[in-house]
């Protein structure tokens, strides 16, 4: 009897199986794919393609198994949208006086410091922030 089996994993570790035999499927397709599309179908394309399917898939997994899973999330959006959660909700810095909110600015029309009044860019980016401000407090009456 195996161990993984006695903790009772042995159900979860033929689900993470298959997952990574998915993921592994999935980057065999962007191989097939950047292959054909850089070097064509030919016979040196088909050759190509086994021995960086090899490479990739079984020799070197463990360096391009997490790769492979952080390209996916980049083509596919989420960490975009990660990064959007990130920067429009703030964070907590234990030493400011106040939380950090990057954009809150924008959105409370709340006054900046004078390093930033001293810009010359100031003046138009407060009325372009007034007009944007306007028109949404019009769109939503």
């Amino acid at each position: 009897m195996n161990i993984l089996d006695l903790l009772g994993l042995g159900a979860l570790m033929e689900k993470v199986n298959l997952v990574i035999l998915g993921l592994k499927i999935v980057v065999l397709v962007f191989i097939v794919g950047w292959v054909r599309a850089h070097i064509g179908g030919g016979r040196l394309g088909t050759f190509l393609m086994l021995l960086i399917g090899y490479l990739v898939l079984f020799r070197y997994w463990f360096l391009t198994g997490p790769l492979a899973i952080l390209y996916l999330l980049a083509i596919t959006g989420i960490t975009g949208l990660a990064m959007d959660i990130v920067f429009t909700h703030g964070y907590y810095n234990p030493f400011a006086k106040q939380p950090v909110n990057p954009g809150q600015e924008f959105i409370q029309g709340g006054e900046r410091t004078a390093e930033y009044k001293n810009n010359p860019a100031y003046g138009a980016q407060s009325q372009l922030m007034q007009r944007v401000k306007q028109r949404l407090i019009r769109r939503d009456r």
